[in-house]
């Protein structure tokens, strides 16, 4: 767990992090779906990569966790809200569309 802290300690602080978590074996499935794949997008690696970042977002602050196993449409409501709390809390008003 040390590397993660060594990040968070050099990198710049930002508002927010939004992280969009996926079960590996559906993005897999979203990724042949596309008909485009590379060694980097198998189930194993995808599963490792997650792990890192889900353990990223137990320590990090401002870090949120949106599930993206949901529609295109579900998901982009999700990070919208978180958004809008965000800018609210800094008293920016998002426009509405």
């Amino acid at each position: 767990m040390q590397w993660p802290k060594r990040i968070l300690a050099v990198a710049p602080k930002p508002d927010a992090v939004i992280l969009l978590d996926l079960d590996p074996k559906v993005a897999r499935e979203r990724i042949v779906k596309r008909g485009q794949s590379n060694f980097h997008e198998s189930e194993a690696i995808l599963t490792k990569i997650r792990a890192k970042f889900l353990r990223i977002a137990s320590i990090a602050p401002n870090f949120y966790i949106v599930d993206a196993s949901g529609s295109k449409e579900s998901v982009s409501k999700n990070i919208r809200k978180i958004v809008d709390s965000i800018l609210s809390k800094k008293g920016i008003a998002m426009r509405k569309e």
